[in-house]
């Protein structure tokens, strides 16, 4: 929020920005893309999804690429096959109930709000999952959500148009701990075709295979 800098400028200065430069509109936390660029939505006066571009030697900036009304937070997550950002959230991604889904496409111009389908919906909307991950698995074609608030279900998503199909697969071997955010906490090894999750700083990391 206002008054913190998360904001790091690469090039001449290659240091943190200045109090209070970065965040002054209540951004989320949001994802990357194969270009460089960053994406994150704010919270204040409607929904607004930003897009930073990398200055190179001069500092970056934000830019609204997207201002429509609606109740989707974060997550956001970027699927490289076919450049589009997916957004979901349960409530408004800090409170209330429900999974809200949306896809931007077009450079994060157009916003196309999902139908959220599949066995494992009503799972996740029973979990009430706030500070999660999503990751893009581009071996598979599918997403991979990884809940946070006392949960470690992780449930596989495919996008189809604007429909999203959830299910919870069977996991066998190590159970994750339960942790209350998991956000940050999933990463997707392309190399090994395997997720890691790092439910916390004094826990082990658990390690999923997908391909």
């Amino acid at each position: 929020g206002s008054g913190v800098s998360w904001g790091f400028q690469f090039g001449a200065t290659n240091d943190w920005d200045a109090i209070a430069t970065w965040g002054s509109s209540n951004y989320q936390a949001g994802c990357s893309d194969t270009s460089g660029n960053a994406w994150a939505l704010t919270t204040s006066g409607g929904q607004r999804l930003r897009k930073w571009t990398p200055g190179g030697a001069a500092p970056g900036s934000w830019a609204i690429t997207c201002n429509s009304a609606g109740s989707h937070g974060n997550d956001l997550c970027y699927d490289s096959d076919n450049d589009l950002i997916l957004g979901l959230s349960c409530g408004n991604g800090v409170t209330g109930s429900g999974m809200n889904g949306a896809i931007y496409t077009s450079g994060g111009v157009t916003k196309t709000n999902l139908t959220l389908a599949g066995s494992g919906l009503a799972q996740m909307e029973s979990d009430l999952p706030f500070g999660t991950s999503i990751v893009y698995d581009r071996f598979n074609g599918c997403f991979w959500y990884y809940c946070g608030d006392g949960t470690s279900r992780v449930y596989k998503m495919v996008l189809s148009g604007s429909t999203l199909t959830i299910t919870l697969p069977t996991l066998t071997g190590a159970t994750i701990p339960n942790r209350v955010s998991a956000h940050g906490r999933m990463i997707l090894l392309d190399d090994y075709k395997t997720l890691v999750f790092m439910p916390s700083g004094t826990k082990n990391l658990y390690a999923m295979r997908i391909a």
